[in-house]
């Protein structure tokens, strides 16, 4: 019998900190018609990231997914998982499923906000899935030409330390890895010497993971709050 996913056994990948940091990049024009971002866990398999409410007001985000995840049949032509610090193959790390949950499925369902024929009938008032995906391509690519100093690695494309780590990862055994996982995505700070498991580690494996793991990391999580204090934030000018 096929194990049923629970809330015990999955993982917040990203809070409304983590989006509203996303969406000061975004232009303000960009954001005229987002009202709410509402987030769920996946249900019933990973089908789908993202979606649209009905009246192209609302963005629904999956949030909490498995810690043991791979992302690769989301990538689409134009992409490749290492534009996310993913490897091409097997279980991705932690800090590249967020980048693509806040920079790739974020922006698309964005783009699904996007007015392109005003006069059309309601289908076909906005942007459908092609233009999407190339609203978000195109975005994403403009807001990491100019890097957010001080934010977690995953609000910018990866670096060399980060690639380099990407060896590491794929060396890892399975339990290495959910200990990660869980190191990365929690909602604890963690001190430097919790890494020393994951030896022998390179000068620069070691500085990416010890951000990713440390106090620092944590505070882009917030919450709902964020939303409400600051909404006209989110929008942009």
């Amino acid at each position: 019998m096929a194990r049923r996913r629970t809330e015990n056994n999955m993982v917040s990948y990203f809070g409304y900190g983590d989006v509203h940091k996303v969406l000061l990049r975004v232009p303000g024009r960009f954001k005229e018609r987002l009202r709410e971002i509402h987030l769920r866990s996946a249900r019933g398999g990973i089908r789908v990231l993202g979606c649209v409410t009905r009246g192209r007001r609302d963005i629904v985000l999956v949030c909490h997914l498995p810690p043991r995840v791979s992302l690769r049949r989301f990538i689409v032509p134009g992409q490749s998982a290492t534009e996310f610090g993913a490897p091409r193959r097997g279980q991705w790390p932690p800090w590249a499923v967020r980048r693509f949950l806040l920079y790739d499925v974020l922006l698309h369902e964005l783009g699904h906000l996007q007015l392109v024929a005003p006069g059309a009938r309601p289908l076909n008032r906005f942007a459908g899935e092609p233009l999407s995906q190339r609203f978000a391509d195109k975005l994403r690519r403009e807001i990491w030409a100019d890097s957010l100093p001080g934010a977690a690695s995953v609000h910018d494309p990866p670096t060399e330390d980060e690639l380099e780590a990407l060896g590491l990862w794929e060396r890892l055994s399975k339990a290495e890895r959910y200990r990660l996982v869980n190191m990365v995505v929690g909602s604890e700070g963690h001190e430097a010497s919790e890494i020393e498991f994951l030896e022998p580690l390179t000068p620069p494996q070691r500085a990416f993971l010890e951000k990713e793991v440390g106090a620092t990391n944590k505070d882009a999580r917030g919450s709902y709050s964020d939303w409400e204090k600051d909404p006209r934030g989110m929008r942009g000018p």
